[in-house]
């Protein structure tokens, strides 16, 4: 948004603004400091953002979401792992179900090399 790459020009709901739940506890200080009192970016309840109903409204959505783990088949683990939360559930599986009319899902892993 900063630089103009991620715009928002072409979304449906909320055009030019960054809609979001929250923001993590490892964002960057600047970061946080340039949306602060930025009236761009807006902040509502989990239970609005991710109702699959708002979520499906917006044609084309291409959702991104960071996964713990995925599978040789392809399922993904993005909550826990084994009996170990990581995060609260919902959202990955709110806009895998509302994503429609041309809308893409991509869950993404960090890469590791693994050190011999």
């Amino acid at each position: 948004m900063r630089d103009g790459v991620i715009t928002g020009k072409y979304k449906k709901l909320f055009p030019g603004l960054v809609v979001g739940s929250g923001f993590a506890v490892a964002t960057p200080r600047d970061q946080l400091e340039f949306a602060n009192g930025n009236p761009t970016f807006q902040l509502y309840d989990f239970n609005f953002t991710d109702d699959i109903r708002l979520i499906a409204r917006e044609d084309g959505l291409i959702s991104v979401n960071n996964a713990l783990a995925i599978d040789l088949t392809g399922q993904v683990g993005s909550e826990s792992i084994g009996p170990r939360m990581y995060t609260g559930t919902g959202g990955q599986t709110a806009f895998g179900i509302g994503i429609i009319d041309g809308g893409r899902k991509v869950d993404y892993r960090a890469a590791r090399r693994l050190r011999w």
